[in-house]
């Protein structure tokens, strides 16, 4: 589940606000088999798809969570191809704790100046650790100034929870 935007009148290129945007890409044992490569095609489009006016950071997550800055960075050519290298250079493994890796991205947005702050899973969020609940998962975003949506990847993705989520 995910919301697409699109640009339909050129003009209106120098209102469009920078975007602020935080993706975490699943790299538990449950992305195994055709799923890992589709989501490193989905992480490869999205920085793809920013501009230097942008910022981002990128979270990789299994039963840990790791970051490939300490804090979000501008989307220059090089911070991206930096952080694809970062993506293809780690490995899967390990169980999938979903709420301790939405919770560190809740943290990242924290960081950005401004802007509309976005939340990009790249997942099929099927949690193995600290909870396995949605509606534990889906009380980290109360309160939280942030807009939430999900990639889903695989037969097996828990739509009940990205559901959730994305609401």
């Amino acid at each position: 589940y995910f919301q697409i935007r699109a640009i339909f009148n050129r003009e209106n290129l120098q209102t469009i606000q920078p975007k602020r945007t935080v993706l975490l890409l699943d790299t538990s044992l449950s992305m195994s088999g055709d799923k890992l490569p589709r989501a490193v095609e989905a992480v490869d489009f999205f920085l793809h798809n920013l501009n230097e006016a942008d910022e981002f950071n990128l979270i990789l997550f299994n039963d840990e969570t790791i970051l490939f800055r300490e804090k979000p960075i501008s989307a220059t050519v090089e911070n991206v191809e930096n952080a694809l290298r970062f993506v293809r250079n780690e490995t899967l493994g390990g169980g999938t704790n979903l709420k301790k890796a939405l919770r560190t991205a809740i943290d990242q947005t924290r960081f950005f100046a401004g802007g509309e702050r976005n939340i990009i899973l790249i997942s099929d969020a099927n949690p193995t650790l600290e909870t396995t609940k949605t509606s534990e998962i889906t009380k980290i975003f109360d309160n939280q100034n942030a807009k939430f949506f999900a990639f889903a990847l695989g037969t097996d993705a828990n739509e009940t929870l990205l559901k959730d989520l994305s609401k």
